[in-house]
């Protein structure tokens, strides 16, 4: 995977270097001409039988696709609904699970250390430093409705792993600045960020600060909602169970909603997963509670790399699998090479509607994804050849210009 990109930023550089060392290609995998990226529908519907938590939520109208009707392919996802939790008298119910263990505090525990160096924006670059003599690396940035904007990372100083968060005005000075930090050897890495609809800031990663030392693994996943006048923890929720289990991306959903997804390797606790890796996909509700999960599992294992949502209450994950069976036995167009990609699009309810495969004999890694707000989205990353001499699978045809290439899909 590539980790900690910018998918926004990622799309805009590929589409900027795309005549220089990448191609376009359609949903067929077929060469376009630059500036001619189409969006298709050439994705299999996919049924699910599950029961799921119908909400109050009005979502804005998907416009009706003019394309060729998708063929439909039947699957199987395991499907856990959440179980009731009584966070607030507003609270969504739904049933069936073990339910989270939810933590309102500030365990693990918020620690501001010593002070970064911080600087104003250069005169000629107007980049801003921040960081000490450690090692500080951001993992995502957003931008808040006034234009002010707030970045997450990790802190290594060679012996521990903390993570921070920071805001900046428009003017890219220094808002305020918060480390979160466990006991000793535990970590906590900040993975990803989101800005929900009320504000409020979603932060989502792993750590080994332990909750529940009898029933927690080595790694647990949680989420934070910070404030975003000072960076107050609002409220949060630590999941895991025997395994280790990682959050790795959240978008916002309505009603200060937001999904998550990432990876578990837990069959207890928190998740129901297989052992061997499943990838995961969680919506909540303002006040963290479930409102629908999703296993997707074979046997090499799976993780589900990024997420993102639209107007329309559509969510969009790409998978990375190298697994042919289980939860992926559907997927005709799978090579089971070193690595592959799966994106799938879920309506509100985690209903899936369609998948779009990127498989070849070598390396698929497309962990880019943004909606393209008529219902689809865009995918980029990279397609490596390690044992063929030309694109195969889903992407013959496709011109190659060297070992690694960079593609930009609309799907």
């Amino acid at each position: 995977m590539w980790p900690n990109c910018d998918c926004n930023f990622f799309i805009k550089l590929m589409s900027a270097l795309v005549l220089s060392f990448a191609v376009v290609v359609n949903g067929f995998g077929n060469l376009v001409g630059i500036g001619d990226i189409i969006e298709t529908t050439v994705h299999s519907c996919l049924v699910t039988e599950e029961t799921t938590t119908e909400t109050t939520t009005e979502f804005v109208t998907e416009p009706t696709a003019t394309t060729t009707a998708p063929t439909t392919v039947t699957t199987t996802l395991t499907t856990t609904e959440a179980a009731t939790t009584t966070t607030t008298a507003t609270a969504t119910t739904t049933t069936t699970t073990t339910k989270p263990t939810t933590t309102t505090t500030t365990k693990p525990a918020t620690t501001v250390t010593t002070n970064p160096l911080v600087t104003t924006p250069d005169e000629d670059t107007n980049a801003t430093l921040y960081g000490t003599n450690a090692n500080y690396t951001f993992t995502e940035i957003e931008a808040l409705s006034d234009g002010s904007y707030v970045a997450c990372g990790t802190k290594n100083n060679g012996l521990f792993t903390t993570s921070f968060i920071v805001k900046y005005d428009k003017d890219a000075k220094l808002v305020w600045e918060k480390h979160f930090s466990g006991i000793g050897s535990d970590f906590i890495n900040f993975n990803d960020l989101a800005i929900l609809t009320n504000g409020n800031i979603v932060v989502v990663g792993h750590t080994t600060v332990k909750v529940e030392t009898d029933t927690k693994g080595f790694s647990e996943s949680f989420i934070y909602i910070l404030s975003p006048d000072d960076g107050s923890l609002v409220r949060s929720v630590v999941f895991g169970g025997k395994g280790e289990d990682t959050f790795l991306s959240v978008a916002p959903a309505t009603e200060s909603g937001f999904v998550v997804c990432g990876k578990t390797n837990s069959s207890s606790g928190d998740f129901s997963a297989s052992s061997n890796g499943s990838a995961v996909i969680i919506s909540f509700n303002s006040e963290i509670v479930p409102l629908w999960t999703k296993y997707l599992n074979g046997s090499k294992g799976a993780s589900a790399e990024t997420v993102a949502t639209d107007k329309y209450g559509n969510v969009f994950v790409s998978i990375l699998t190298s697994s042919t069976d289980g939860d992926f036995a559907s997927f005709e167009e799978l090579m089971g090479g070193y690595i592959d990609t799966v994106v799938i699009k879920l309506d509100k309810n985690g209903n899936l509607k369609w998948d779009y495969v990127v498989s070849t004999s070598g390396r698929d890694n497309f962990t880019c994804v943004i909606a393209d707000g008529s219902g689809g989205c865009v995918i980029a990353g990279y397609y490596e050849l390690i044992t063929a001499i030309t694109a195969d699978g889903t992407l013959t045809g496709l011109h190659n210009c060297g070992g690694i290439d960079g593609v930009v899909i609309s799907v």
